[in-house]
């Protein structure tokens, strides 16, 4: 068994662990350091003091080039300017500070040749204050420490053994997490042995003539709330007796993620056999063709990038995750990435959406493909989806309203109303028990609150409790965005795909904007020019009563418009997406 993948994961957990316990790299290079000194006083000692232990460094002063400091205390030791790190014969300085750790590294060097010193800024990967890094990427950290137990217990039940050194470093970063290994046992247990093990045991022998002749397909699917962009194209494909395929598991790697393995989770529910990501050697495999549904290469380990896969010389095919609703400065997110460039296809819904992606894109946008796009397949047969019994009852003889709230980044680009709308909206409706709301927020949205709010679950905890406490509003956080579509009977949405997603309801629309909402790309302007304006108190009640009234004045409006963005709205996007990969890759090899 190639172990590449775990090597990859070891590696990734060593480098993040050095930078989330810092203290661990300074007490390696403070190692038969007798006398030792801080260089700065302020708030980054401060924080450097909270996760460094100065009882275990041989701590003799505080240095600091302010002179107002010199002979003050600080944390107990005397502070002293640094022509004192001679005078005390200090062997060993840790410079304490973002902004001038350059300059004092050089006057340590010039000044003071004989005496090391430790610099995090250059030694490592801190582009910004350490401690905000590390708060940053403990979550990335707790992912990767609990994917080593994912793969102990994956190797356990697959009865495959490794080297000792490979075992003991897995033992030692399980141990840097709290976690009930039982329980997480018991969540994570493989959908099919048999299926990995047939994987691992072709990886060590020659493929069967068979399997050689067919085009091997390889789904990676790393977001669950987005699997619907590629599931009509997977069940079509394993029906092909051309095609060969193949579904690895990623994790969706975001900052306000908090469940990275998601995807496992997913298929796991749907018994979809899968391979994890780091059970898996592509290099080894070499399928003919890869397919994505995100683009962003951030997200997931970057053996999986496209800028790897391109190595290898895969063929790439990207399956767009959401409607590309978006225009001004954040378009570069969804017309220019790697796999916008690279990708040998992409398949979109309509010839209108790919006139505004060469209009918005820097790359010619040759290879887009107008097939319909998949995730409307299952919304064409959304009147045969399985609801809830019980959530039909809890609705029963109510108008029910689907609120989906988007999420808010840290950089100043974001276009939610959530805080604006949030205890208006859920004091409107506890006064209504005529009403019903279920609240399906962006993924992102909750725990980018928490991270935004340095780690306080405050707020989110609070909103949780208030919707406990009523009758007529529940959260909706599941995998599945379908079952609200049906059970709802109108959306009141920020700018999101969602305008466009749930167009095919035929249900009424009201589009949430706010100061900073994103400016929307031509696309988004045509679709969001058919749904009621959301922009006051006044806006949400009235289209609330406009509801109850069972009035729709844009409903017409809205249909011509949807039949314009949507191609083909057949329920055979799938199918027409898997029988242009296959015969088009079938082509390309006769050419050659």
């Amino acid at each position: 068994m190639d172990m590449r993948g775990i090597e990859s994961v070891l590696n990734e957990c060593e480098r993040l662990r050095e930078l989330v316990y810092p203290e661990s790299y300074i007490l390696k290079r403070l190692k038969d350091s007798s006398n030792v000194a801080i260089w700065g006083t302020g708030e980054h000692t401060e924080h450097l003091l909270k996760v460094l232990d100065i009882d275990k460094i041989n701590l003799k002063c505080f240095i600091d080039s302010n002179q107002s400091k010199w002979g003050k205390e600080f944390h107990n030791f005397k502070i002293y300017p640094p022509k004192a790190i001679t005078e005390l014969q200090i062997d060993s300085v840790i410079i304490s500070s973002c902004t001038y750790s350059s300059e004092i590294s050089a006057q340590i060097l010039r000044n003071f040749p004989n005496c090391k010193y430790v610099d995090l800024y250059s030694e490592l990967e801190y582009n910004r204050p350490f401690y905000y890094v590390v708060d940053d990427l403990k979550p990335l950290y707790e992912f990767y420490t609990e994917t080593c137990l994912l793969i102990k217990i994956d190797l356990e039940s697959l009865k495959v053994s490794i080297d000792n050194d490979m075992l003991r470093k897995l033992d030692e970063f399980i141990e840097d997490i709290d976690v009930d290994r039982k329980g997480f046992e018991k969540n994570i247990k493989l959908t099919s042995l048999e299926y990995v093990n047939t994987y691992l045991r072709n990886s060590d022998e020659d493929c069967n003539c068979e399997t050689k002749k067919k085009i091997k397909v390889a789904f990676f699917i790393q977001n669950p709330n987005t699997w619907s962009s590629t599931e009509s194209v997977y069940e079509a494909m394993i029906e092909d007796d051309r095609a060969d395929v193949k579904v690895i598991q990623l994790p969706f790697i975001h900052r306000y993620s908090t469940e990275y393995n998601g995807s496992r989770n997913l298929l796991l529910k749907k018994q979809i056999a899968f391979i994890p990501w780091y059970l898996y050697n592509i290099e080894e495999d070499r399928p003919d063709i890869v397919i994505y549904h995100s683009p962003y290469d951030a997200t997931r380990p970057s053996m999986y990038s496209v800028e790897s896969i391109k190595k290898l010389g895969i063929k790439i095919i990207y399956i767009p995750y959401c409607q590309e609703l978006f225009g001004g400065d954040i378009a570069k997110w969804f017309f220019n990435n790697d796999i916008h460039r690279d990708a040998w296809k992409i398949y979109v819904r309509s010839e209108k959406y790919k006139k505004m992606f060469k209009k918005n894109s820097l790359y010619n946008g040759e290879n887009l493909v107008v097939t319909g796009h998949p995730k409307f397949d299952s919304m064409a047969k959304l009147k045969d989806f399985e609801v809830n019994e019980y959530k039909r009852n809890l609705v029963k003889n109510k108008t029910v309203f689907l609120w989906n709230p988007h999420f808010y980044a840290n950089d100043g680009v974001s276009n939610s109303t959530f805080n604006t709308w949030k205890s208006f909206i859920l004091s409107l409706f506890e006064k209504r028990d005529d009403l019903f709301l279920i609240i399906r927020p962006h993924p992102l949205l909750l725990g980018g609150l928490i991270k935004l709010n340095n780690g306080d679950t405050t707020e989110v905890d609070n909103f949780r409790k208030a919707i406990k406490n009523m009758k007529n509003v529940i959260l909706d956080e599941s995998d599945d965005y379908r079952e609200s579509f049906v059970l709802s009977d109108a959306l009141i949405s920020d700018t999101s795909s969602f305008l466009l997603t749930y167009m095919p309801t035929c249900k009424p629309i009201l589009h949430l904007i706010g100061e900073n909402t994103i400016k929307l790309n031509e696309d988004g302007q045509d679709i969001a020019s058919v749904c009621y304006k959301g922009s006051t108190k006044e806006d949400i009640l009235n289209y609330i009563d406009m509801v109850v009234d069972n009035k729709d004045p844009l409903y017409h409006l809205r249909i011509s418009k949807l039949r314009e963005h949507l191609t083909y709205f057949d329920c055979n996007c799938g199918y027409r997406i898997k029988e242009d990969m296959l015969n088009s890759f079938s082509e390309s090899l006769s050419e050659l």
